[in-house]
């Protein structure tokens, strides 16, 4: 959004489409490689340390991501998230399997995966009305 004004990611922080790319790639390569340490860690802490360090996590990240000023710190920004946040999904579902009886298990896991898309939707809705407010307080939609 905000493409035409010229607010929008790449044009603020004058990348280029590889570079976005490269970026979004850097989270995804993170995620892989920290997932197997973050599942090996977090079965060892309780669940309330660990989903509390992963969301508090990706709070300052965002945050963040609000000043970003140029590829590297983009870069840098997509890495230390996917480090942060791997393990989440598997992480969730271990410990689902940990509060119910397996009879019910499969019932709240389904759960937890439905209400992740809704939310995902539902933050889609959210981001775009941000993106909306473009030029507000001197700060672009991205921002």
């Amino acid at each position: 959004m905000n493409i035409q004004e010229g607010h929008d990611l790449a044009s603020e922080l004058n990348l280029t489409p590889k570079q976005v790319s490269t970026g979004l790639a850097f989270f995804y390569i993170c995620y892989v490689i920290f997932d197997l340490p973050s599942n090996l860690l977090m079965s060892k802490l309780s669940p309330h340390i660990w989903m509390s360090r992963i969301v508090i996590s990706v709070g300052i990240i965002g945050a963040c991501m609000a000043a970003m000023e140029s590829a590297w710190s983009f870069y840098l920004l997509r890495l230390l998230l996917g480090i942060v946040i791997a393990g989440m999904w598997p992480g969730m579902s271990y410990y689902l399997t940990l509060f119910y009886p397996p009879s019910r298990t499969g019932k709240r896991i389904g759960q937890y995966f439905t209400a992740a898309q809704v939310s995902a939707a539902v933050g889609g809705l959210v981001s775009a009305g941000f993106q909306k407010m473009d030029g507000l307080g001197g700060l672009v939609g991205f921002q």
